[in-house]
């Protein structure tokens, strides 16, 4: 009887564990996509395309921007797919299935 509900435990654990890893993933895949997209409105202002009140610090920051910009975007990929990596393992070795329930 114990057994089976330290088992039911181990399972509900898995579970949290499993949807945490898959929330960290989609975390990690937006930072993935929307990097380039703050980098490339960074270079507009840059080039004087638009004007605006983030101008002057567009211009200030714009090699650091693109530093972080070139650091994040690999670093996040490979932090995804780990994550990822790691839910699939939770779910192959406990046999989860939708609707994920413990």
């Amino acid at each position: 009887m114990s057994n089976d509900k330290i088992r039911a435990e181990r399972r509900a654990v898995a579970l949290e564990d499993f949807l945490a890893h898959r929330k960290k993933a989609r975390i990690y895949l937006y930072v993935f996509i929307g990097t380039p997209f703050f980098v490339f409105a960074t270079i507009f202002f840059l080039t004087g395309m638009v004007d605006g009140p983030f101008d002057a610090f567009a211009k200030a920051a714009f090699w650091p921007i693109m530093f972080s910009g070139m650091l994040a975007m690999p670093l996040s990929l490979a932090l995804a797919l780990v994550q990822l990596m790691r839910a699939k393992n939770l779910k192959d070795i406990h046999r989860f299935t939708k609707p994920y329930e413990a």
